[in-house]
């Protein structure tokens, strides 16, 4: 049930509550069916309790790992880092009874908030309450807005949009980490010194290639092994710098055992199961897959072109200095795919739909 203290949280703040539980629910995409639509809900309950021996654990990490100055506590650097490194050292809230509301009505979830706070299930809707209820984002696509309600005292929702995918039509897939945002994944200590405390830069150009395509009605996925932690400072960055909106597919990440090694690493088996998935979700859609030469993208993608091949329409791998995709590399992981289907590129400029 609603809580009279709750209070609405803004979509696009990546600050959490010192003072209360926060509840997230992430950006997702319906899908139609034939009684109406399919909206996937998930997200996760944050408490305002913080957990001091994961925060001394992160910023010793940061400090000897990644060598970031924590020293001077009036520095930018060290408010950046404070606030990115919260959802990590959050409390949880386990066992709370959570409801959505999406579409004019409440939709009680059957199961209570799992490990790290997490919860999800769809909802179906009639085509006729989806149009008494639907909005449009700043590039003129049309959401309805989802907001969690946890039957808790005190807590900030931040609410999400559930954008609508047509059956048919072109839906681009895109990598985040060097292919829209500068991370040097390559690089560990950089990855976190970028992830942590410094300001989220862009790939020169991606941002205008897709806000020509949005123009031509393609639907986005940002798809990437990151942990979901990171969303609050991810939406912002994208919906700011002027990325179309889309659906948001990370990993699920908990700061226990091995953590460092858990933290860096990049769940890749994870990835390719995301991306199958909006696959199956939309089987008379194209799909343009994009992503870049630093790890497993390649492969990732050939792997789906050969099992999809009709509904992979092209993939597009940009060329990283420190790890290019070389022939030997491109011939296995695009082995019997079609060599017009993919293309490795070095500026946005070379992407084509």
């Amino acid at each position: 049930m609603e809580s009279a203290n709750e209070k609405m949280g803004n979509s696009l703040s990546s600050e959490l509550s010192n003072t209360h539980s926060t509840l997230i629910t992430y950006d997702s995409c319906a899908h139609h069916t034939e009684s109406g639509w399919e909206f996937p809900v998930s997200g996760h309950l944050l408490g305002k309790k913080i957990s001091r021996m994961r925060e001394r654990f992160l910023n010793r990490l940061l400090l000897r790992f990644a060598q970031v100055d924590l020293t001077d506590q009036d520095s930018p650097e060290f408010a950046l880092v404070q606030r990115r490194i919260q959802p990590f050292i959050r409390k949880a809230k386990k066992k709370v009874p959570i409801g959505v509301r999406l579409g004019g009505s409440y939709h009680k979830i059957a199961s209570p908030t799992r490990r790290g706070g997490r919860f999800k299930t769809t909802i179906n809707l009639s085509s006729q309450a989806v149009s008494a209820f639907l909005e449009y984002d700043t590039h003129s696509q049309p959401y309805l807005p989802i907001r969690g309600v946890a039957d808790l005292e005190q807590t900030v929702t931040i609410p999400s949009r559930c954008y609508l995918v047509d059956p048919v039509g072109i839906s681009v897939v895109t990598d985040i980490d060097d292919t829209i945002k500068d991370s040097q994944v390559l690089d560990r200590r950089q990855l976190l010194r970028n992830s942590f405390a410094q300001p989220y830069e862009p790939v020169k150009g991606m941002k205008e290639v897709f806000e020509a395509w949005q123009q031509k009605a393609v639907k986005f996925h940002y798809v990437s092994a990151s942990p979901w932690q990171i969303y609050n400072e991810l939406h912002p960055f994208l919906d700011h710098t002027g990325f179309p909106g889309g659906s948001f597919h990370l990993r699920q990440f908990t700061l226990k055992g091995q953590v460092i090694r858990k933290l860096i690493r990049r769940r890749y088996q994870k990835k390719r199961t995301q991306i199958e998935s909006l696959l199956q979700r939309f089987p008379r859609r194209q799909f343009v897959l994009i992503g870049d030469s630093g790890e497993h993208d390649s492969d990732i993608y050939g792997s789906l072109a050969r099992q999809y091949g009709e509904q992979v329409r092209k993939i597009w791998i940009r060329s990283l200095a420190g790890n290019p995709l070389d022939l030997t590399r491109s011939l296995e992981a695009f082995r019997d795919v079609p060599k017009t289907t993919w293309r490795i590129f070095h500026e946005a400029s070379e992407l084509s739909l």
